[in-house]
């Protein structure tokens, strides 16, 4: 959802980050909305503010302790 409450995307996929430590998800967005941009997401019945980002979120040599 943009900032008036209007649906730009789809989320496909969402979880828990445990390296990140915060949720992520994947979605198909309206192509306006570029990386850094922010956007909201039903979770449930309300709706969360997360950022756009490029995939990968975590760089490939990255790892969890």
């Amino acid at each position: 959802m943009d900032a008036e409450g209007n649906v730009v995307g789809v989320l496909t996929s969402g979880t828990f980050s445990p390296t990140l430590q915060t949720g992520i998800g994947l979605a198909l967005l309206d192509p306006a909305y570029k990386p850094g941009s922010d956007v909201g997401v039903q979770v449930r019945n309300r709706v969360e503010p997360f950022t756009v980002e490029k995939a990968p979120l975590v760089q490939p040599h990255v790892r969890a302790d």
